[in-house]
């Protein structure tokens, strides 16, 4: 059985940070998409992009960079991005690259298709 599942975090004032978010599939899964929204900024923000971590391993590297939100897209989505296999049990964890200084308020979403790799 597969399906298209969401995961979602937001974080208010959120600085460079590593390993904020983790989540684990309770079966394998291909990310298909990543999509981030922006909110109120504080300090001299100057960017922000997205990692994606199996422990040390980078899934995914500095996505949905810029200043105005972002996407990450495969072609489930109309994008042209390579989806990433995520392996069952596995925790993966998200860092939030911050540059200029300052803080910014974030959402994420992950799209991932749960039983297909």
């Amino acid at each position: 059985m597969s399906g298209l599942v969401s995961i979602e975090y937001s974080a208010v004032a959120q600085g460079d940070g590593d390993g904020l978010f983790a989540f684990r599939l309770p079966r394998n899964g291909t990310l298909v998409g990543v999509t981030k929204g922006l909110g109120t900024k504080a300090g001299n923000v100057t960017g922000h992009s997205l990692d994606v971590k199996d422990g040390a391993v980078v899934v995914l590297d500095n996505v949905c960079d810029g200043l105005d939100g972002g996407e990450w897209l495969t072609g489930h989505f109309g994008g042209e991005e390579d989806a990433a296999a995520l392996e069952e049990g596995k925790t993966y964890t998200l860092d939030v690259n911050v540059t200029g200084g300052g803080t910014q308020a974030l959402g994420v979403i992950f799209w991932v298709l749960l039983g297909q790799v």
